[in-house]
């Protein structure tokens, strides 16, 4: 056993017993720390879903989150525009009567610009029947219409039966700024042997009815 040299002071003779007795009071409240009731050393599970793997596949969520989260982020593109040209062909080219067709061509007259007009105008016409002529009329007859249709639609007119001809011109005089009164008056005046210079007065509606009763009666 070791024994410290006599010619030391009492103090240092007693150090290794007092580190031997410090180091059993710690070793002891450590055991005590350590061993409490109700608490475990605590740690920290982690499951394999945690840790990062290159070869785990994803699930069908998963794999499609990166998909639908493009499609919310993408913005939603305007149908792209379709040209006169390409409405004219579609309903040119659709199935159904001729009536059905100058129908949908005279239903997209006032949307069109002024040089598509005269390319409906002009189809219309070549497909409409005389008894549905009278749809043509409205728009021979509004304000607004280009001179180049007006002449289109009177031109047709002349190749019409008197009974659609010249009730059309009559109402052409009876229009405010119409670009074709002075074309009307003309043809009026021939067909009821009238002098231009004195028809000013005129009833043309009345005037043209009798003409195609006394034409009628000689038929």
């Amino acid at each position: 056993m070791y024994e410290p040299p006599h010619h030391l002071p009492k103090a240092f003779k007693l150090l290794p017993t007092f580190a031997l007795a410090t180091a059993a009071i710690v070793l002891a409240l450590l055991v005590i720390w350590a061993t409490r009731p109700g608490e475990e050393p605590k740690t920290r599970a982690v499951s394999s879903a945690q840790i990062p793997s290159e070869t785990q596949p994803l699930s069908p969520a998963e794999d499609m989150a990166p998909a639908v989260v493009n499609a919310r982020v993408q913005p939603k593109q305007a149908a792209p525009e379709v040209s006169w040209e390409e409405k004219l062909d579609v309903i040119l080219t659709s199935e159904g009567s001729n009536s059905e067709a100058v129908r949908r061509l005279l239903q997209e007259f006032n949307r069109l610009p002024p040089e598509a007009q005269t390319e409906y105008i002009a189809h219309a016409l070549n497909l409409c029947e005389d008894e549905d002529f009278g749809s043509v009329e409205g728009i021979y007859l509004q304000s607004g219409t280009p001179t180049e249709v007006s002449e289109q639609i009177f031109d047709d007119a002349l190749n019409r039966p008197d009974e659609l001809k010249l009730p059309l011109m009559a109402r052409t005089m009876t229009t405010p700024n119409h670009p074709m009164q002075e074309q009307a008056r003309e043809i009026l005046c021939l067909y009821l042997d009238l002098d231009p210079d004195t028809a000013g007065t005129v009833d043309w509606s009345a005037r043209i009815r009798q003409y195609l009763q006394e034409n009628q009666a000689v038929e």
